[in-house]
This record gives C-alpha cells, structure tokens and sequence, in this order.
C-alpha cells in the first residue's frame, strides 16, 4: 500500500517525472521490505531499474541530476557510496488495515507505475486482446503495444488476401 501521507509528498514535487521517480523509489523500497519481511528504508537497486520502473529514459548525467535534486529537497539520502538509497519520506506509521488510509494499492509489481497514473488521474484501460493494462495516450489506444503490432500484421495480412481474392476474379472473367 501507498499511503495518502507519502502520495501527499510526492505530489509536492515539481514535475512528472520528479513525482515518478520519488514513486519509483518508495514502491521498490516496499517491496524490498515486503520480500525480506523488513521495516527499512532503503533501495538498493541499480537506478536502471528505478527509472525503468518509472518509466523514465533519460541518459545517465540526467538520472544522477535527478537523484540528486531529490536529495537536495530531502526525499532521499545517500548514507553510502553505491546503490544504497534512503528514501526519508516513507510513511512507518499509518495503519494500512483501515482502508481509507491506503491511497493506492499495488496489485501488480510488473507495472505498478500504471497505479501512479490512475491515482494523478490518466486514463489506464486493460488491453482488449490480452488483458495487460495500458496507459491511454490517445483517443484510439485499445491494445498494449505487443497486441496493437500483432493487430496490424493481421490487418495487412487480411488487405492482403482481400487483394489477392479481387486479383484473382479480375484475371477469372
């Protein structure tokens, strides 16, 4: 779970990607501790995979620029040379048994970012072919992207065959 108090914070945070980031961060720093059975508030993963996770792409100066304006506005601390991170704004008091102190809750640890844009209001449907949530970015988004390119290859194999079949009437009569 992801408490009203640490979404709180993040939202105090300029710019999307800084939001995601901190996001990013404060989930894999809860599963770190769910995995070890742990209250701690470290990451120790490698920041391909935080930025990954928070669908980020950025060279690696950015990332580090990134990092480091979290640590100046106390989001983060770096006790240690490497990948050990300290995220300050994680919230060790609030009772996750009552519902209404829960701002989102993390279904799915593949692509939980998808909850960060559901809760800042985009829009997330499940991908008509095979179920996989998916961000909409446009009016027409149905398929995840894997599924929307199968989509078109069955598009243009069926125009295909559809050219074919008048091809061949013409070349009947």
């Amino acid at each position: 779970y992801v408490s009203k108090k640490e979404m709180d914070a993040i939202k105090k945070l300029k710019g999307q990607e800084n939001q995601r980031l901190a996001f990013s961060l404060l989930v894999n720093c809860k599963i770190r501790n769910a995995k070890r059975g742990i209250t701690d508030n470290r990451v120790k993963d490698n920041d391909k995979i935080i930025f990954a996770d928070a669908n980020i792409k950025r060279g690696t100066e950015a990332k580090q620029k990134m990092l480091r304006k979290l640590m100046e506005l106390g989001y983060v601390e770096f006790p240690k040379m490497g990948l050990d991170i300290l995220i300050t704004f994680l919230d060790t008091e609030t009772d996750f048994s009552v519902a209404k102190n829960r701002a989102i809750t993390i279904d799915s640890f593949d692509d939980f970012i998808l909850d960060y844009y559901a809760y800042t209001g985009s829009k997330v449907i499940k991908c008509k072919e095979c179920g996989k949530r998916v961000l909409v970015k446009g009016n027409k988004t149905q398929y995840c992207t894997e599924c929307a390119k199968e989509m078109e290859k069955k598009r243009a194999r069926q125009k295909m065959r559809e050219r074919r079949n008048s091809v061949h009437r013409e070349g009947v009569k």
